[in-house]
């Protein structure tokens, strides 16, 4: 059953440190679809890296690629790789994967997102690589339909048998998993409580210069100090609940005349909003626009806002949520894959069923009403944040994850690893 699978949770500061009694360093690879998502291990790369492991991404080409390199101190190999199905693209992408792989003779090779997840398992199966895991940060067939919910859905089957585990960012991401039967419960776990990489709270502290850079974000798009803020962090795309955000927003304007919609984020091609709901956002004078944001500068513009509304319709583990928290904001979003994970309702925020707009409408309601109580929960977020969440706890449990796996296959640093037939037991692997 779905309760009993394991979530692994590990503190100690010595865990996941490669042993320094072996002469050659564990080669890890990870694989993504685009530079974007390295965003999502920030911090953790170098971590493996100072831990003795030798880190290589594989993405596909990007401007940002050297500072990333250079950040966390990694190596960076480049294949071109798209997130809708492309078939030859995709075989061509398949082929310099699995010869790129070959010459770094990696010992463990995660890959995440979809297509590089899949791409990134196949190549590693087919030269044998003793720890391969599938890291799933989202569902995409969850919010599909037809052929394509089939596509996707056999996709993530192929992907799941190639791993030897499945690293899901969340719980509830997990049980969804496992309701599809997409893989064995053994094969899947769940790093600590959750989350791709954690959040560094003390980014989103509110300190006088935090508040003196809300304030000037406020002026800039022409919103009053005393007004009040509903804040929206994301893409924005039909996943993401913007046409559910619209209207309850229209429908809290009649309560709230001073109300503002601070949408942090951008219109994107794939997922795209209707023509209707873009010129909702671009027209109305009471939404403001930001455009997307480098999650460097982001913590300002959530202390420009009052609560955050999340009305997302599936997610791996969101991280605007906890960053959202960390910022002591409390957050109202509907009760979608990972959304569930991340907000504590209703000590942290509210969740209320999918599609429930009114739902929404009240809690937002009842927070705007309220100040003492957006306070209380807000700081209550925080706690949880710093408590639960904290990046190390990420890192220190994948390090551990690698070390004691390479272990139980009996494998040490100086043997070769690739170029021998030997395959690893995915029962073994998963014991």
């Amino acid at each position: 059953m779905p309760g009993k699978v394991p979530i692994l949770d590990f503190h100690s500061d010595a865990l996941g440190k490669v042993d320094p009694s072996t002469s050659e360093p564990v080669r890890v690879v990870h694989v993504v679809t685009t530079a974007y998502t390295t965003e999502f291990m920030r911090g953790q790369l170098e971590y493996l890296n100072t831990q003795g492991y030798q880190v290589t991404v594989v993405t596909s080409p990007d401007a940002r690629l050297e500072e990333i390199a250079k950040r966390e101190g990694i190596q960076i190999r480049t294949v071109k790789m798209v997130r809708e199905m492309r078939p030859l693209q995709d075989a061509w992408a398949l082929f310099k994967l699995y010869f790129i792989l070959r010459e770094i003779r990696p010992h463990v090779v995660n890959a995440s997102t979809p297509k590089a997840g899949l791409l990134g398992m196949l190549a590693a199966c087919l030269l044998f690589v003793p720890l391969r895991i599938y890291t799933l940060r989202g569902l995409r067939l969850e919010t599909t339909q037809n052929w394509r919910r089939l596509l996707l859905n056999v996709c993530e089957r192929i992907t799941a048998i190639c791993a030897h585990y499945v690293v899901c960012v969340s719980p509830s991401l997990q049980k969804a998993y496992l309701e599809l039967k997409l893989t064995r419960p053994n094969k899947t776990l769940v790093l600590g409580h959750g989350s791709s990489n954690g959040v560094d709270a003390a980014k989103f502290r509110r300190t006088p210069r935090s508040g003196v850079a809300a304030k000037k974000i406020r002026k800039q798009f022409g919103i009053s100090e005393d007004a009040r803020v509903l804040g929206f962090v994301g893409r924005l795309t039909c996943d993401k609940g913007v046409g559910d955000a619209l209207e309850v927003f229209g429908q809290l304007q009649k309560k709230f005349p001073d109300l503002n919609l601070f949408m942090v984020g951008g219109f994107e091609k794939g997922d795209a909003v209707s023509t209707h709901i873009r010129q909702c956002v671009l027209e109305n004078p009471k939404i403001h626009l930001s455009g997307m944001i480098d999650v460097n500068d982001i913590a300002p513009y959530y202390q420009a806002i009052d609560l955050l509304l999340f009305p997302s319709l599936r997610e791996g583990f969101p991280n605007a949520v906890l960053e959202a928290q960390a910022s002591e904001l409390p957050v109202v979003g509907y009760a979608a894959t990972g959304t569930l994970d991340a907000i504590d309702s209703p000590h942290t925020g509210r969740v209320v069923a999918i599609g429930d707009r009114a739902g929404l409408e009240e809690s937002v309601s009842m927070y705007l009403a309220d100040e003492e109580m957006r306070h209380q929960h807000g700081v209550a977020g925080r706690q949880r944040v710093e408590e639960l969440f904290r990046p190390r706890i990420i890192w220190k449990a994948l390090g551990e994850l690698y070390q004691s796996e390479l272990r139980k296959f009996g494998l040490t640093q100086e043997k070769p690893l690739l170029g021998r037939k030997t395959h690893v037991d995915v029962n073994k692997a998963a014991a």
